[in-house]
């Protein structure tokens, strides 16, 4: 840089801006020639009219990006009472940007490309906590092992330690094989062993693997916690699903009782897999489908311990009859199961792998068992005949 020499202070930007268009001006500044400005925009030292030196700037809150883009107002040919300097280091906010300061980067900040977005303490602080919340959701709702664990809170530690759940995740010891951590409802996370055969992906459990509701069936994530004609019947949260066993009594009813819960809205499916886990012969059953809140009525699949399948259509909790109803041969004890809903007509599937299905009734629900309003909660039970009905929901998904 070659210097001529230095001139008096040449006064304010706009003293400037007039010396440059050389308005007024005895001399003009020459292009080697150093001089400074002075308030009231800022403090500037100038080679000729060209800022080469200066304290970084607070431009203060603006209304938008436009707003931003035009703060420069030095090079304007049009002499304005006090023109605005701005230069890599400057910053400003903006009202239609909370949380956030934009600074200068480059050239004078007439492009969007000379700012850069840097969040202010507050959105830190705001971002940390969101972080800290999805870390742990994603632990509590998928199943991980300890080593994708480590992957996921990689560089998140500090996110963490904002909350108590994330304190007591990094208070866990490195456990010495696979384990799931469980969010507790004090806060506390506790370790547990990974479902036996599961890799950690969706759908692990047993032979049905891929396809398998992730989550075991239970009276809570399933919902199905209100009884009807509970009578002796009895419900257990197992590790393979909700099983209901039904005593028989002295009568000689099929006894139907179970557990129901409202539908959802339409259009839905519930794709489940039904085992009946009683001793083959008269005619203990496991039974799935709809339940009319306004009857006794139940539309439902019946998996009977007689050999046969189908789709029965009691009047009563007292007995059901599977002669004229639609049927089926199913291999073993269990069946997979579908009931869909489109909000004007009812179907019914089965499928021995899950996969490929056969449709076993299909028709409006105005046409049906239940009627166009019936078909308001669906239902899962077992009867008891002469033997007692066992009923085990091993798979519960609704899309």
């Amino acid at each position: 840089m070659s210097i001529a020499r230095c001139r008096t202070v040449v006064g304010s930007l706009y003293a400037l801006m007039r010396n440059a268009l050389g308005l007024n001006v005895a001399t003009s500044l020459e292009s080697q020639e150093l001089s400074c400005t002075v308030a009231p925009d800022r403090r500037l030292v100038v080679l000729g009219h060209e800022p080469i030196a200066g304290f970084a700037r607070d431009h203060g809150t603006v209304a938008d990006e436009a707003a931003m883009l035009a703060l420069h107002t030095l090079d304007s040919t049009t002499l304005l009472t006090e023109p605005t300097f701005v230069a890599p280091g400057d910053s400003c906010t903006r009202v239609d940007d909370p949380g956030w300061r934009w600074h200068c980067i480059a050239g004078h900040g007439q492009a969007l490309s000379d700012w850069e977005r840097r969040p202010l303490s507050s959105k830190i602080a705001a971002i940390e906590v969101e972080l800290g919340t999805k870390i742990g959701s994603a632990v509590l709702d998928g199943y991980y092992t300890s080593s994708e664990v480590d992957d996921l809170l990689d560089g998140k530690q500090d996110s963490l330690t904002i909350s108590d759940v994330g304190e007591a995740m990094l208070a866990l010891a490195t456990p010495s094989g696979q384990k799931i951590p469980r969010i507790n409802a004090d806060g506390s996370v506790t370790l547990i062993d990974v479902p036996s055969g599961g890799d950690g992906s969706g759908g692990t459990r047993g032979l049905y693997s891929g396809i398998m509701s992730v989550a075991v069936p239970t009276q809570k994530n399933t919902k199905l916690t209100t009884w009807v004609n509970q009578g002796g019947a009895t419900v257990t949260d197992t590790s393979i699903g909700i099983q209901i066993i039904n005593p028989t009594t002295s009568s000689s009813d099929d006894n139907i009782r179970g557990l129901v819960v409202p539908v959802p809205a339409t259009p839905y499916t519930l794709t489940a897999l039904l085992e009946l886990a009683s001793i083959a012969g008269n005619y203990p059953s496991a039974l799935l489908g709809w339940a009319d809140s306004g009857s006794t009525k139940t539309h439902a699949v019946c998996i009977c311990g007689d050999g046969r399948s189908g789709l029965i259509s009691p009047t009563s909790y007292k007995s059901w009859a599977l002669s004229g109803a639609p049927q089926f041969t199913r291999d073993g004890r269990r069946a997979w199961l579908q009931f869909a809903d489109d909000g004007t007509t009812i179907t019914v599937k089965w499928s021995f792998s899950g996969l490929y299905w056969y449709t076993l009734y299909s028709a409006t629900k105005a046409s049906s068992h239940l009627g166009a309003e019936g078909y308001n909660r669906l239902f899962f039970g077992a009867s008891s005949y002469s033997i007692t009905g066992v009923a085990t929901l091993l798979s519960w998904s609704i899309s």
